[in-house]
């Protein structure tokens, strides 16, 4: 494990190494000019990491965290247009390859911070002739933290609301790394108050709420606090449907046939479960409809491929005969506060009779 970090570190490095040199050339900068670029841009390429090393001020780490996130896409951005430049200018160059790069950087931020802000409404219908028609609002991947708060928190209460929604259920990663991390949880649990449903909120967790540190119980707690019901390895048997809620697969857990034994399978069983994997699995303990979120449809292009690759599915619907898996690219951003070839959305499932 440590070697896989350092290798990636030291690609990383590398290739900010390389790329600030181009542009550095292009630019023609020299003497003090060249070391304030220099000096700048390690800063840049370092900035999301050191709130991670370093004891600094909140407020610090919340600009840190926000510079260096954008930054992470930026370089991705740079990964692809440097070389290309460099192919196309053979090595030589000038001021305006800069400026072209600079161009496609400005852009690219304004177009994946506005993407990333607005909330975008995603319906799918779902046919099954266990009990009664209804809706079911899905949200996933909010990440609140140093990053996402109050505001993005308001948007996603005012898209879930306008739903109208039976059931509103959270498919994990509500907090970005635990709960130690939101800036104002009074602030943050009044937005979670005003949600309106007729059948309340349901949760299961994520890989990222309990922090990385085990605070999942925390975790747990403050979201109830907030007026959310949270199912770890649990059932809640209501009165027109069975809602599951798994334990995020990075931790020890059931198996979904074991938290199914008891259900009735007359009845429907919507089944969360963060991550999405183990399909087949939730289909073979008689779930008829499983909601998850986790992969943000890889947030910033081209990471949507490497997703589409590592997962049966990685957003949208799955329908096989009487079994329905649904995959949100979620409400937040992590990292990067942009999104890039995806969008940020809840999710309106409405479930009729055939």
């Amino acid at each position: 494990m440590a070697f896989a970090f350092l290798a990636v570190m030291g690609i990383y490095i590398g290739t900010n190494v390389y790329m600030a040199k181009m542009l550095l050339r292009w630019l023609g900068l020299a003497g003090r000019a060249a070391l304030l670029w220099c000096a700048g841009y390690g800063l840049l390429a370092a900035a999301f990491f050191l709130p991670r090393l370093l004891p600094l001020p909140q407020r610090a780490e919340r600009l840190l965290s926000l510079v260096g996130g954008i930054w992470l896409a930026c370089y991705i951005l740079l990964l692809l247009a440097v070389p290309v430049m460099h192919g196309i200018v053979r090595g030589k160059g000038g001021p305006m390859a800069a400026v072209v790069i600079f161009a496609l950087l400005l852009v690219y931020i304004l177009a994946g911070v506005h993407a990333a802000s607005a909330i975008r409404t995603t319906a799918y219908t779902v046919e099954s002739a266990k009990g009664p028609e209804m809706r079911l609002a899905l949200v996933s991947d909010l990440h609140i933290g140093e990053i996402i708060g109050e505001k993005q928190v308001s948007r996603m209460v005012e898209a879930v609301n306008r739903l109208d929604a039976d059931y509103i259920l959270l498919a994990g990663d509500i907090f970005d790394a635990g709960p130690g991390a939101v800036a104002d949880p009074e602030a943050i649990g009044a937005c979670f108050a005003r949600l309106r449903s007729r059948g309340g909120v349901y949760a299961c967790l994520g890989n990222h709420d309990g922090g990385f540190r085990g605070q999942e119980g925390a975790a747990a707690a403050l979201l109830e606090a907030w007026g959310v019901h949270v199912l770890q390895d649990q059932a809640a048997v209501l009165a027109d449907l069975q809602i599951v809620g798994r334990i995020d697969r990075s931790h020890s857990r059931a198996a979904a046939s074991e938290l199914t034994a008891g259900l009735d399978p007359g009845r429907l069983t919507v089944m969360l479960d963060h991550q999405p994997f183990e399909l087949q699995q939730a289909r073979e303990a008689g779930v008829d409809l499983l909601l998850c979120g986790h992969t943000h449809r890889g947030q910033i292009f081209p990471a949507n491929l490497i997703t589409r690759a590592m997962y049966e599915i990685d957003y949208g619907i799955l329908r096989q005969a009487d079994f329905t898996a649904i995959v949100s690219s979620g409400a937040g951003t992590w990292g990067p506060r942009m999104r890039v070839g995806s969008v940020c959305e809840v999710v309106s499932i409405d479930i009729r009779q055939p």
